[in-house]
């Protein structure tokens, strides 16, 4: 599922997949300033980057004595999240941990993406919380991809 919010300056969709940001446009002249993906360069627009940036060796880790596997870039990605909030100016996303996440990713967590607009501004804010009694080691990020020349 795609959601749109706008205000008079600009214009983004978002996708309940990765809570991936798939558009942003200026509303005057509906100008794309995101990538908007080609399997030949890259197929991504701007994915989300947890619980780990880059990739491991082998692509597997060792914690508590524990080997765990998991992907570059981590799972958020390709992992479904729930809207959990939106007004016309504020759009939020919503991961969990779960018995999928939880093979490759020993942590309980609940992970909220949100996407605000404020004047010609988009701001992203990530809030991770550990739902675990132990520390959960984790990066986060976005790796967006914009138009060039812009």
């Amino acid at each position: 599922m795609i959601s749109i919010i706008h205000n008079k300056y600009i214009k983004i969709s978002v996708k309940t997949t990765g809570a991936e940001l798939t558009s942003i446009r200026t509303v005057d002249d509906n100008y794309e300033y995101l990538w908007q993906g080609d399997g030949k360069y890259w197929g991504r627009q701007s994915p989300l980057l947890f619980p780990v940036i880059g990739v491991f060796d082998g692509s597997k880790y060792k914690f508590e004595d524990n080997v765990y596997g998991i992907e570059r870039h981590g799972f958020a990605k390709d992992s479904e999240f729930s809207l959990i909030e939106q007004d016309e100016n504020m759009l939020c996303y919503r991961m969990m941990s779960n018995s999928k996440t939880l093979i490759s990713y020993p942590f309980e967590f609940e992970l909220d993406v949100r996407y605000i607009l404020e004047h010609s501004e988009l701001k992203i804010i990530f809030t991770v919380k550990n739902k675990d009694n132990k520390t959960m080691w984790f990066s986060i990020g976005a790796h967006p991809g914009f138009n060039c020349p812009i």
